[in-house]
């Protein structure tokens, strides 16, 4: 790879490569991660995710390049594996690694919104990353279950109003809309903390007597009240009334075996 330039200085190991002129293989290691880990931060922003995001990504790339990486590695599964991941470029694994992340935590990108913003790989390659990435994605994207589900609607919206000091039971009923929301897909793409501030503001329809600050509410899901409320009757027009609603499709889901 190519020598890491003076501007860098140091990397997360330690040791100032601008002065030393020696490069070890665990320094050139650590300077095409660190590459890596700028080129995800930069596609984040050209996608229009949030950095939670990109860590995401940086986390489940840095799996990916473990694999790459490795030297010692003997047994078959990891064979394999080591294999699938060495095919396709690293911009191609980065992209594929966003649409997974994206598709995971509702704000879904197309593989043709990423590929756009990918300049030296084509459409196809992307999607023969993004199909490796699903063949091993219990290495991949077993490890990252809990950090998804901290961006599932239902489980903003609970941590949110219990910052917003309100009850426990329109927390909970917020929480069901929420999954109907979900299950039937009618928000798919909307960013999920105003499906969650929008189920809020749901579930308060319910509770006549209790009223919520504006300002308090923008802040905490990150949009005007004006945006959540735009949401509320889109949800609403598409049978999520309120918290009765929710629970009857909520009912209707088909149970695991």
């Amino acid at each position: 790879g190519a020598i890491l330039s003076t501007r860098v200085g140091r990397t997360d190991i330690g040791m100032n490569l601008s002065t030393r002129g020696v490069y070890s293989a665990e320094e050139r290691k650590a300077e095409r991660l660190l590459r890596a880990n700028v080129e995800i931060r930069d596609l984040a922003r050209k996608l229009h995710l949030k950095q939670r995001h990109a860590q995401f990504v940086i986390e489940m790339y840095k799996r990916v390049f473990d694999v790459r990486e490795a030297t010692d590695v003997k047994e078959g599964n990891e064979v394999k594996m080591r294999k699938d991941f060495i095919g396709p470029s690293v911009e191609a694994l980065i992209g594929a690694c966003f649409y997974w992340a994206a598709k995971k935590t509702q704000v879904a990108r197309s593989i043709k919104d990423i590929s756009a913003k990918l300049t030296n790989i084509t459409h196809r390659e992307l999607k023969t990353a993004i199909k490796r990435i699903l063949k091993h994605k219990h290495y991949v994207l077993g490890p990252m279950k809990v950090a998804f589900k901290v961006t599932q609607p239902s489980q903003i919206v609970k941590r949110k109003a219990h910052q917003l000091k309100l009850s426990d039971n329109i927390g909970h009923e917020a929480a069901k809309i929420a999954e109907a929301v979900m299950l039937t897909g009618c928000m798919e793409g909307k960013p999920p903390d105003t499906i969650a501030g929008a189920c809020l503001l749901i579930a308060l329809e319910g509770h006549e007597g209790v009223k919520i600050n504006s300002e308090l509410l923008q802040a905490a899901f990150d949009a005007k009240r004006k945006t959540l409320e735009g949401r509320a009757r889109e949800i609403k027009a598409s049978g999520i009334s309120d918290y009765r609603a929710a629970l009857k499709i909520l009912a209707s889901k088909p149970k695991k075996k």
